[in-house]
């Protein structure tokens, strides 16, 4: 089905299939972010062989949903197909994390599964991330997270950022309470990771959180 664009909007169809009114969604296509460091884009072509060496990596295959084993192939279906069409959709926008001054691949961020943008209470969605093993440690993580829910607050109009992981990942926990996240606890079994049941810890973050903690 096309659909009229305006604003960078596109109107959707209403629950039952019938034309009517529906949700906004958001095309995020073209959206690039900066930092003292870091700029966050999205994946190009050229990326593909620095996201399969990257995803070779044992701790981002334990704690994260990619592929594994992780080839070339899937490198190229991230970029090419997942990536774009997710982010025409409305639904997520990942960015590649890259160093400002030279190029170096740093990680992945994005935030997932964008929900009620619309509503005038404000919207919701996920953060997800991954730091390639050569740039940790250095604060560049939470720098990019810190962006993208600046981002997430104050354009796509969030009003709850959640933040999820497999318990025991203590680094992305560590990133995500620097930035300011509450860990509300832990769903027992809530996830199928490697065809294993396992523990998540669950946290969020709230706009007027991230704002108060900024202006401290």
């Amino acid at each position: 089905m096309s659909s009229a664009a305006t604003n960078g909007y596109r109107t959707g169809m209403s629950s039952n299939g019938r034309p009517g009114p529906a949700a906004a969604v958001r095309d995020l296509t073209g959206v690039t972010l900066s930092t003292p460091r870091l700029l966050l884009r999205e994946w190009r072509e050229a990326d593909i062989d620095a996201i399969t060496e990257a995803c070779q990596d044992e701790e981002i295959q334990r704690y994260t949903t990619v592929p594994t084993p992780y080839t070339r192939a899937d490198a190229e279906t991230f970029v090419r197909s997942l990536c774009p069409a997710r982010r025409t959709a409305g639904t997520d926008a990942t960015f590649g994390v890259f160093a400002a001054d030279t190029g170096m691949l740093v990680g992945a961020i994005g935030l997932h599964n964008l929900a009620q943008l619309d509503e005038p209470a404000g919207g919701s969605g996920g953060v997800g991330y991954w730091t390639a093993r050569g740039a940790r440690r250095r604060g560049l993580t939470t720098e990019a997270v810190s962006a993208v829910c600046r981002w997430g607050f104050a354009e796509l109009g969030l009003a709850l950022i959640r933040w999820d992981a497999i318990v025991g990942n203590d680094g992305s926990w560590e990133v995500a309470r620097r930035v300011g996240f509450v860990r509300e606890g832990t769903r027992r079994a809530a996830m199928i990771h490697r065809g294993v049941r396992t523990d998540m810890w669950v946290g969020s973050l709230l706009a007027a959180e991230f704002a108060e903690r900024q202006q401290a």
